[in-house]
């Protein structure tokens, strides 16, 4: 398995282990059942930790061909995101742009 897809496997475990601390996060997954079942009720700090490490992961990667950096840009964009959803769990607030923009990747105009 290539590090993107170990990475992105992680994020799919990250997200449903978010899950745990918001149900309605999920909304759909037809994954593995065993992903969901292993999923652990972690302690938002250290799911924040995941996130980071994530993009840290990412971030070293070098990939020439033009698919595996758009997955890879894609990637990014989402664990940002749910990094950004893990502090607003723990409390962070952000103004309405920004939040959207690190949600999302987009700004209402």
């Amino acid at each position: 398995m290539s590090e993107l897809s170990t990475i992105a496997e992680a994020y799919v475990r990250l997200v449903l282990a978010v899950g745990l601390h918001d149900p309605g996060y999920v909304d759909a997954y037809i994954g593995p059942q065993a992903w969901r079942d292993e999923a652990q009720h972690l302690p938002l700090a250290q799911l924040q930790q995941q996130a980071a490490d994530l993009l840290g992961r990412i971030a070293a990667l070098s990939d020439s061909d033009v698919e595996q950096k758009a997955r890879q840009a894609f990637l990014r964009l989402q664990i940002a995101s749910v990094k950004t959803y893990i502090e607003q769990l723990m409390g962070q607030l952000l103004p309405f742009d920004q939040e959207s923009l690190a949600l999302y990747d987009a700004v209402s105009p």
